[in-house]
């Protein structure tokens, strides 16, 4: 083991990896499998599977880790590594490659555009006389914009129809009104959904007062104490909170209620779960179990004037002295 590892360990709990830590503050770590907690004996630092947090990192059989004796200059291995987003690089290879052959055969189309539409309105530039060789049989209309083009020379033998176009032209470009009116934007509407029911919290997300509680599904293999080492609390705290049958004890499967970081077990509410089957009321649920509606819509945080959704959890207080 080197240096670093030895001297990580007197700072932390000998029962966790001293490398392990949240991403943004080292030096502390989630008391359970999470993807936030990091290795930070690898470069760069990654993400842990959880699976290898509950086997290694938050126990004691850290030292069993292959990265744990690494100099900590490699990657995390990919087997133990958590999912990460990839992210696509684009080059200035790949750039030249893909959009410059598609500049170049946009800037071939306007200008064969260009080639095509620049033909003169009225006939050919060369054909119409210079000022200073005017005939005096021709016509001369002025445009009054203060354009480049101001004089425009059009023989007396041009057809009657295209001087009407010229004149109505010019016109149409003189003739501005006084006032326009600006038009009036519309109002915009924004709905919003509001859902007829109150959702629930998802597994292993904290909710209820203070977030204090958590639901957990029991894995194969789980006991009280490694949950209870998992959530850092105490077993009494999780025989507690759950009405659980001592010759029924935990089973793979078992949704219960566990409240994480806490030691002490005096004065705690014991529970039971009830997943929603169908879509109910919270009237509904109180009758059931024969409590008061203030109970469920405090510790599951509801709204009383909600339906609760098929397939939402709840937790039920119950009374030591209910049978």
């Amino acid at each position: 083991m080197n240096n670093n590892a030895e001297s990580k360990i007197h700072k932390k709990e000998s029962k966790n990896c001293p490398f392990i830590g949240i991403k943004e503050e080292p030096d502390s770590f989630f008391g359970y499998a999470s993807p936030s907690n990091y290795c930070f004996h690898v470069t760069p630092p990654g993400s842990v599977k959880r699976s290898h947090q509950d086997k290694y990192c938050l126990t004691g059989s850290f030292r069993e880790c292959e990265v744990f004796f690494s100099s900590g200059l490699d990657p995390l291995p990919a087997g133990i590594h958590g999912s990460v987003k990839s992210r696509k690089s684009f080059s200035l290879q790949g750039i030249f490659r893909f959009g410059l052959p598609s500049i170049v055969a946009f800037a071939i189309i306007l200008t064969f555009l260009f080639l095509i539409f620049r033909r003169p309105l009225y006939g050919n530039r060369s054909s119409i006389p210079n000022s200073s060789t005017q005939a005096p049989d021709t016509v001369s209309l002025t445009n009054t914009i203060n354009s480049p083009l101001q004089t425009t020379i059009v023989p007396a033998e041009t057809d009657d129809f295209i001087l009407s176009l010229l004149k109505e032209e010019t016109l149409s470009t003189t003739q501005i009104p006084a006032n326009t009116p600006s038009p009036t934007p519309s109002p915009t509407f924004t709905s919003t959904f509001t859902p007829d029911f109150t959702p629930g919290p998802g597994l292993e997300t904290p909710f209820g007062p203070d977030s204090a509680y958590i639901l957990h599904v029991v894995a194969e293999g789980e006991s009280y104490p490694k949950l209870a080492d998992i959530y850092n609390t105490a077993v009494d705290v999780i025989k507690a909170t759950n009405i659980i049958p001592v010759d029924i004890g935990l089973r793979t499967g078992m949704v219960i209620v566990v409240m994480p970081g806490v030691k002490e077990a005096d004065n705690l509410t014991p529970f039971v779960t009830k997943l929603v089957d169908k879509s109910v009321s919270i009237e509904d649920i109180a009758r059931e179990y024969q409590i008061d509606l203030e109970e469920i819509i405090f510790y599951n945080q509801v709204n009383p004037e909600k339906t609760l959704p098929v397939g939402r959890y709840l937790i039920i207080p119950v009374k030591p002295n209910r049978p």
